[in-house]
């Protein structure tokens, strides 16, 4: 059994994102196009003597207390594994994805902490069992453990694998935050026709390998809803540089660009970075298979 884990988990942007009713048990339902991408947070698990749960992160202002999904997924897992680890757990993150971008940190974090304990404690739990521990974790959870590409239904948690699609992405995210609650209240008490995202064509597209027909189908149902000009201002001004497609991500407020190839998105890159006032993050991505993952361990 390993005495150290680390753990990578990738970023997870909405290529597509709608709002289809509501449970009954106070959670909308959604239907859309999720996407991990090569943006990781790094988690490192350690078992150390002493007792009890020890969390550090790299990024200020991070919450450390049960507030933190990486906190609630560790608690989770241990009271279901139902025996005493011997040894203090020490959790490090290191966090690489923007905050309340709706590009779900918190859970890829929530993920790789239910990785990284499955390895480091010897558990063997199979993909199924660690997502519906996720699950009660957070809504995202079950994704960013599975990664890929998948259309998600639900809370978000059903989920059906999708072929990658080509192309490159440009992520940007202007200063400031959203608050997931306030979105869907924002949503709720919204008057008027709102716009849907055609999902059903970006999942036939996802099939053809018609990167355009991704391009042309992306949308969130929260864009119009939440009417951040800052948010609208960098959709229109990736297309104007050739985005094949631009949304939110999420609840927002990152934007994420799908572009045929790397000079396209390296040209709107340069674009954006001079762009007043500065954003808070900016980058070039690509899709990946795999979901979070541990890619190291100390005996």
């Amino acid at each position: 059994m390993a005495r150290q884990v680390t753990v990578q988990a990738p970023a997870k942007v909405n290529l597509c994102l709608d709002v289809v009713g509501e449970d009954g048990k106070g959670y909308h339902l959604l239907d859309g196009v999720m996407l991990a991408v090569d943006l990781y947070d790094t988690l490192t698990l350690r078992l150390e003597e002493g007792k009890g749960l020890e969390v550090a992160c790299n990024r200020p202002g991070i919450p450390l207390d049960e507030s933190n999904l990486a906190v609630k997924a560790a608690k989770a897992f241990l009271q279901q594994r139902g025996e005493n680890i011997s040894g203090k757990l020490r959790m490090e993150i290191n966090k690489k994805i923007p905050a309340q971008a709706g590009m779900a940190g918190g859970s890829a974090d929530a993920a790789a902490v239910l990785q990284g304990l499955n390895h480091l404690l010897g558990t063997e739990w199979e993909l199924p069992r660690l997502m519906e521990t996720g699950l009660s974790v957070g809504s995202d959870v079950p994704f960013c453990l599975a990664g890929g590409c998948a259309r998600a239904r639900g809370r978000g948690e059903k989920l059906e694998p999708l072929p990658l699609p080509g192309g490159v992405l440009v992520i940007a995210k202007p200063s400031g935050g959203n608050d997931t609650r306030k979105v869907f209240a924002l949503y709720d008490a919204f008057e008027g026709q709102l716009p849907r995202p055609d999902v059903e064509g970006m999942v036939e597209a996802l099939h053809r390998q018609d990167v355009k027909g991704v391009g042309r189908t992306m949308g969130n149902v929260f864009e119009p809803v939440c009417a951040l000009e800052s948010v609208s201002a960098l959709v229109s001004a990736m297309k104007a540089k050739g985005a094949l497609g631009a949304a939110m991500t999420g609840t927002g407020t990152a934007v994420a660009g799908l572009f045929a190839n790397e000079s396209a998105a390296q040209s709107c890159l340069e674009s954006l970075q001079r762009q007043q006032p500065p954003l808070e993050y900016l980058g070039i991505h690509r899709p990946v298979a795999g979901g979070a993952k541990v890619v190291g361990a100390l005996p």
